[in-house]
Protein backbone atom coordinates (compact mmCIF):
# COMPACT_ATOMS: atom_id res chain seq x y z
CA UNK A 1 0.00 0.00 0.00
CA UNK A 2 1.26 3.56 -0.67
CA UNK A 3 2.10 6.24 1.82
CA UNK A 4 -0.04 9.04 2.64
CA UNK A 5 -0.10 12.37 2.19
CA UNK A 6 -3.09 15.22 3.51
CA UNK A 7 -3.62 18.26 1.99
CA UNK A 8 -5.63 19.97 4.72
CA UNK A 9 -7.04 23.08 2.92
CA UNK A 10 -8.72 25.82 4.60
CA UNK A 11 -11.27 28.43 4.01
CA UNK A 12 -11.42 32.19 4.92
CA UNK A 13 -14.41 31.55 7.19
CA UNK A 14 -13.16 29.12 9.00
CA UNK A 15 -10.16 31.73 10.31
CA UNK A 16 -12.31 34.69 10.31
CA UNK A 17 -15.52 35.71 11.50
CA UNK A 18 -18.03 37.70 9.39
CA UNK A 19 -16.89 40.96 11.13
CA UNK A 20 -13.58 40.06 9.98
CA UNK A 21 -11.85 39.41 13.17
CA UNK A 22 -9.38 36.40 13.68
CA UNK A 23 -10.58 33.48 15.06
CA UNK A 24 -7.55 32.52 17.45
CA UNK A 25 -8.68 29.92 19.31
CA UNK A 26 -9.55 27.90 16.06
CA UNK A 27 -6.05 28.54 14.95
CA UNK A 28 -4.60 27.37 18.27
CA UNK A 29 -7.65 24.30 18.34
CA UNK A 30 -6.77 22.82 14.48
CA UNK A 31 -2.75 23.71 14.94
CA UNK A 32 -2.83 21.12 17.64
CA UNK A 33 -4.57 18.66 15.55
CA UNK A 34 -2.12 19.04 12.68
CA UNK A 35 0.75 18.99 15.18
CA UNK A 36 -0.47 15.49 16.71
CA UNK A 37 -0.97 14.42 13.22
CA UNK A 38 1.81 11.73 12.50
CA UNK A 39 1.39 11.56 8.72
CA UNK A 40 2.38 13.52 5.91
CA UNK A 41 0.54 17.54 5.78
CA UNK A 42 0.50 19.83 3.09
CA UNK A 43 -1.42 22.99 4.29
CA UNK A 44 -3.21 25.12 1.92
CA UNK A 45 -4.32 28.31 3.82
CA UNK A 46 -6.81 31.19 2.94
CA UNK A 47 -7.32 34.36 4.42
CA UNK A 48 -4.18 36.22 3.46
CA UNK A 49 -6.86 39.02 2.72
CA UNK A 50 -8.82 38.98 5.54
CA UNK A 51 -5.69 39.11 8.08
CA UNK A 52 -4.70 42.19 5.91
CA UNK A 53 -8.18 43.78 6.26
CA UNK A 54 -8.05 43.09 10.25
CA UNK A 55 -4.85 44.65 10.56
CA UNK A 56 -5.16 47.85 8.29
CA UNK A 57 -7.09 49.54 5.39
CA UNK A 58 -6.82 50.62 1.74
CA UNK A 59 -10.00 51.29 1.48
CA UNK A 60 -8.82 54.74 -0.40
CA UNK A 61 -7.93 52.37 -3.27
CA UNK A 62 -10.81 51.87 -5.82
CA UNK A 63 -9.32 49.67 -8.06
CA UNK A 64 -10.71 46.05 -5.94
CA UNK A 65 -8.35 44.02 -7.24
CA UNK A 66 -5.66 46.55 -6.52
CA UNK A 67 -6.86 46.53 -3.07
CA UNK A 68 -7.09 42.89 -2.34
CA UNK A 69 -3.41 42.69 -3.34
CA UNK A 70 -2.56 45.27 -1.13
CA UNK A 71 -4.50 43.42 1.63
CA UNK A 72 -3.08 39.93 0.67
CA UNK A 73 0.37 41.55 0.74
CA UNK A 74 -0.03 42.81 4.24
CA UNK A 75 -1.92 39.88 6.02
CA UNK A 76 -0.04 36.74 4.37
CA UNK A 77 3.46 36.96 6.86
CA UNK A 78 1.53 37.48 9.29
CA UNK A 79 -1.03 34.49 8.65
CA UNK A 80 2.09 32.56 8.19
CA UNK A 81 3.19 33.19 11.34
CA UNK A 82 -0.56 32.61 13.03
CA UNK A 83 0.23 29.29 11.95
CA UNK A 84 3.31 28.81 12.95
CA UNK A 85 3.01 29.81 16.18
CA UNK A 86 -0.12 27.16 16.46
CA UNK A 87 1.82 23.90 15.50
CA UNK A 88 4.29 24.56 18.05
CA UNK A 89 6.37 21.48 16.76
CA UNK A 90 6.92 21.33 13.63
CA UNK A 91 8.39 23.92 11.26
CA UNK A 92 5.87 25.68 9.09
CA UNK A 93 7.00 26.61 5.95
CA UNK A 94 5.28 28.70 3.71
CA UNK A 95 5.52 28.65 -0.11
CA UNK A 96 3.49 31.52 -2.13
CA UNK A 97 2.78 30.15 -5.84
CA UNK A 98 1.14 30.61 -8.75
CA UNK A 99 -0.50 28.08 -11.47
CA UNK A 100 2.77 28.25 -13.32
CA UNK A 101 4.85 27.33 -10.05
CA UNK A 102 3.14 23.92 -9.78
CA UNK A 103 4.39 22.52 -12.85
CA UNK A 104 7.92 23.56 -11.77
CA UNK A 105 10.04 20.14 -10.62
CA UNK A 106 12.12 22.55 -8.31
CA UNK A 107 8.68 23.41 -6.91
CA UNK A 108 8.06 19.40 -6.44
CA UNK A 109 11.23 18.63 -5.05
CA UNK A 110 11.09 21.74 -2.98
CA UNK A 111 8.10 19.99 -1.09
CA UNK A 112 9.54 16.72 -1.08
CA UNK A 113 12.39 18.21 1.02
CA UNK A 114 10.11 19.46 3.47
CA UNK A 115 7.95 16.52 3.94
CA UNK A 116 11.00 14.50 4.63
CA UNK A 117 12.02 16.75 6.88
CA UNK A 118 8.84 16.72 8.69
CA UNK A 119 8.11 20.23 7.70
CA UNK A 120 4.45 21.16 7.06
CA UNK A 121 4.39 23.08 3.69
CA UNK A 122 2.03 26.07 3.89
CA UNK A 123 0.71 27.18 0.36
CA UNK A 124 -1.15 30.48 -0.52
CA UNK A 125 -1.70 31.63 -3.71
CA UNK A 126 0.46 34.80 -4.38
CA UNK A 127 -2.03 37.18 -5.25
CA UNK A 128 0.77 39.96 -5.32
CA UNK A 129 1.52 38.65 -9.06
CA UNK A 130 -1.75 37.18 -10.25
CA UNK A 131 -5.08 37.85 -9.79
CA UNK A 132 -6.66 34.54 -10.51
CA UNK A 133 -7.74 33.56 -6.86
CA UNK A 134 -9.18 37.02 -6.02
CA UNK A 135 -11.74 37.15 -8.69
CA UNK A 136 -14.89 36.50 -7.75
CA UNK A 137 -17.06 33.82 -9.77
CA UNK A 138 -19.61 35.97 -11.85
CA UNK A 139 -19.20 34.10 -15.47
CA UNK A 140 -15.69 34.17 -15.07
CA UNK A 141 -13.24 30.88 -15.29
CA UNK A 142 -11.33 31.56 -11.74
CA UNK A 143 -12.36 29.69 -8.84
CA UNK A 144 -11.64 31.39 -5.68
CA UNK A 145 -10.27 31.56 -2.24
CA UNK A 146 -8.04 28.59 -2.93
CA UNK A 147 -10.40 25.60 -3.82
CA UNK A 148 -8.65 25.56 -7.62
CA UNK A 149 -5.36 25.39 -5.75
CA UNK A 150 -6.05 23.15 -3.17
CA UNK A 151 -6.66 20.46 -6.11
CA UNK A 152 -3.79 21.17 -8.14
CA UNK A 153 -1.63 20.98 -5.25
CA UNK A 154 -3.33 17.17 -4.45
CA UNK A 155 -2.08 16.52 -8.36
CA UNK A 156 0.86 18.00 -7.57
CA UNK A 157 1.51 15.55 -4.86
CA UNK A 158 0.21 12.83 -6.73
CA UNK A 159 3.21 12.45 -8.53
CA UNK A 160 5.37 11.59 -5.16
CA UNK A 161 4.35 7.90 -5.45
CA UNK A 162 1.79 8.14 -2.51
CA UNK A 163 -2.10 7.90 -1.87
CA UNK A 164 -3.46 11.78 -1.67
CA UNK A 165 -6.31 12.59 0.98
CA UNK A 166 -7.86 16.39 0.41
CA UNK A 167 -9.38 17.74 3.52
CA UNK A 168 -11.24 20.74 2.77
CA UNK A 169 -12.55 22.66 6.01
CA UNK A 170 -15.39 25.56 5.63
CA UNK A 171 -17.90 26.64 7.36
CA UNK A 172 -20.65 24.13 6.73
CA UNK A 173 -21.10 20.52 8.06
CA UNK A 174 -20.31 19.54 4.41
CA UNK A 175 -22.82 19.03 1.56
CA UNK A 176 -25.97 19.15 2.89
CA UNK A 177 -29.23 18.13 1.61
CA UNK A 178 -32.87 19.79 1.13
CA UNK A 179 -33.60 19.38 4.44
CA UNK A 180 -30.21 20.96 5.79
CA UNK A 181 -28.37 17.67 6.96
CA UNK A 182 -24.98 16.78 5.86
CA UNK A 183 -24.67 14.06 3.53
CA UNK A 184 -22.65 11.77 4.71
CA UNK A 185 -20.81 10.20 1.84
CA UNK A 186 -20.91 11.02 -2.42
CA UNK A 187 -19.64 8.91 -5.27
CA UNK A 188 -17.79 11.19 -7.49
CA UNK A 189 -18.94 9.17 -10.37
CA UNK A 190 -22.77 9.94 -10.20
CA UNK A 191 -21.63 13.62 -9.29
CA UNK A 192 -22.90 15.29 -12.65
CA UNK A 193 -23.33 18.83 -13.29
CA UNK A 194 -26.92 18.59 -12.52
CA UNK A 195 -27.08 17.03 -9.45
CA UNK A 196 -23.96 19.22 -8.70
CA UNK A 197 -26.46 22.13 -8.75
CA UNK A 198 -29.21 20.39 -7.08
CA UNK A 199 -27.02 19.88 -4.43
CA UNK A 200 -25.13 22.78 -3.83
CA UNK A 201 -26.72 25.76 -6.51
CA UNK A 202 -24.86 28.63 -6.57
CA UNK A 203 -23.80 30.06 -3.65
CA UNK A 204 -20.75 31.46 -2.95
CA UNK A 205 -19.10 32.02 0.50
CA UNK A 206 -19.26 35.38 2.34
CA UNK A 207 -15.85 36.39 3.26
CA UNK A 208 -14.04 33.97 0.83
CA UNK A 209 -14.71 33.60 -3.15
CA UNK A 210 -15.30 30.09 -2.79
CA UNK A 211 -18.66 28.65 -2.99
CA UNK A 212 -19.86 24.54 -2.45
CA UNK A 213 -20.43 24.00 -5.61
CA UNK A 214 -17.03 24.54 -6.73
CA UNK A 215 -15.77 22.35 -4.16
CA UNK A 216 -18.06 19.63 -5.30
CA UNK A 217 -16.80 20.38 -9.02
CA UNK A 218 -13.41 20.20 -8.50
CA UNK A 219 -13.46 17.51 -5.86
CA UNK A 220 -15.55 15.28 -8.64
CA UNK A 221 -12.43 15.80 -11.49
CA UNK A 222 -10.02 15.45 -9.07
CA UNK A 223 -10.98 12.13 -8.11
CA UNK A 224 -12.13 10.89 -11.73
CA UNK A 225 -8.86 12.07 -13.39
CA UNK A 226 -6.45 10.70 -10.82
CA UNK A 227 -5.93 7.36 -9.53
CA UNK A 228 -3.66 8.37 -6.70
CA UNK A 229 -6.23 10.69 -4.98
CA UNK A 230 -8.06 8.74 -2.80
CA UNK A 231 -10.54 10.83 -1.47
CA UNK A 232 -11.86 14.23 -0.78
CA UNK A 233 -13.45 15.19 2.60
CA UNK A 234 -15.22 18.70 3.17
CA UNK A 235 -16.00 19.51 6.93
CA UNK A 236 -16.77 22.15 9.17
CA UNK A 237 -13.35 23.97 9.79
CA UNK A 238 -15.04 25.88 12.54
CA UNK A 239 -15.19 22.40 14.73
CA UNK A 240 -12.00 21.46 15.89
CA UNK A 241 -13.45 18.06 16.38
CA UNK A 242 -13.96 17.71 12.74
CA UNK A 243 -10.65 17.85 11.57
CA UNK A 244 -9.44 15.70 14.33
CA UNK A 245 -11.73 12.96 13.50
CA UNK A 246 -11.13 13.65 9.32
CA UNK A 247 -6.94 13.43 10.12
CA UNK A 248 -7.80 9.24 11.48
CA UNK A 249 -9.84 8.75 8.65
CA UNK A 250 -13.24 8.58 10.15
CA UNK A 251 -16.75 9.45 8.30
CA UNK A 252 -16.93 13.31 8.99
CA UNK A 253 -18.65 15.80 6.64
CA UNK A 254 -19.24 14.58 3.25
CA UNK A 255 -16.48 12.07 2.27
CA UNK A 256 -16.31 11.83 -1.57
CA UNK A 257 -14.88 8.89 -3.41
CA UNK A 258 -14.55 7.06 -6.64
Amino acid sequence: MKNSITVVKFGTNTLLDLDGNIHHEIFEQQGTNLDKHTGDIVLVSSGAVGFGKALTTFESEKDEVLRKRSYAKKGNPHLAQKWDESIKSKDVLQCLVTYKDLLCQDFVRSIQSDLRNGAIPLLNYNDAVSDAELKKLNGGSAFGDNDHLSVEVSRCCSQFNHQINLIICTNTDGILDEFGQTIPSLAADELDDDRITQLCGKRTSTGGTGGMKTKATYSRDLLLENESINSVQIINGTKPYQLQQALQEKLIGTLITV
